[in-house]
């Protein structure tokens, strides 16, 4: 079953790039485990991948494959018009 919330994900990397797991779960307005549960959905279909980034804490780094980029730019526009419709 699709989701929006994946879907969310993948048009907010596209518009984003790289980002940490706590800054996209907050810009998603959806908890840190939900977020991650749908990113490693995503990351098991191939369509985003982690890496480690260590700091002080390890801290993973959610980014769409470089290959399904220019895919997803229909997407994000259809999420854009939706959202603009939806909220009208």
């Amino acid at each position: 079953m699709p989701s929006k919330l994946r879907l969310r994900i993948v048009a907010l990397l596209y518009m984003r790039g790289e980002m940490y797991l706590p800054k996209m779960a907050s810009g998603l307005g959806a908890s840190r485990a939900l977020t991650k549960i749908h990113l490693k959905k995503l990351e098991s279909a191939g369509i985003v991948r982690s890496a480690i980034a260590v700091f002080s804490v390890a801290t993973i780094i959610m980014e769409l494959t470089a290959g399904l980029v220019s895919a997803f730019a229909a997407v994000a526009l259809a999420l854009t018009v939706w959202g603009t419709r939806a909220s009208a």
